[in-house]
């Protein structure tokens, strides 16, 4: 059991962080910090990414340093970033799975589809979704 947190550098994904690394100190479970990097798009140069593991080793003293067994990764995905989150999410056997949200409006949703939505639908563990 575990909990996992997905992370990217917005203001939600912070807000999830906290809250995921609460639960995690809460019921004594490891946490698992994941950042879910798209294969194949050039979302990411190479500054880009060396920035995220910088961030996610952070990540990782930040929490160990504090006592709790923590980890913090990047994941490229060949496909949906939802799959790759929730394929993570139970690799790591999580008990919760903690994602950030932001506001959109429905014409947003419809054309680009949501991550949340598809994490919050597709996963076989509890779904925390956290705003900013």
């Amino acid at each position: 059991m575990s909990v996992v947190v997905g992370f990217a550098e917005r203001p939600e994904a912070e807000r999830a962080l906290q809250v995921a690394a609460d639960e995690a100190r809460l019921h004594d479970l490891p946490l698992h910090v994941v950042h879910i990097a798209k294969v194949g798009v050039g979302q990411d140069d190479n500054e880009s990414i060396l920035s995220h593991r910088e961030r996610l080793s952070a990540i990782e003293a930040k929490y160990q340093a504090e006592g709790l067994d923590c980890t913090a990764r990047e994941v490229f995905a060949q496909g949906r970033v939802s799959e790759a989150l929730i394929e993570e999410a139970r690799d790591r056997a999580a008990s919760l799975l903690v994602i950030g949200i932001r506001s959109r409006s429905a014409v947003g949703k419809l054309l680009v589809g949501s991550v949340a939505q598809e994490v919050i639908m597709g996963a076989a563990c509890p779904v925390l979704s956290v705003k900013p």
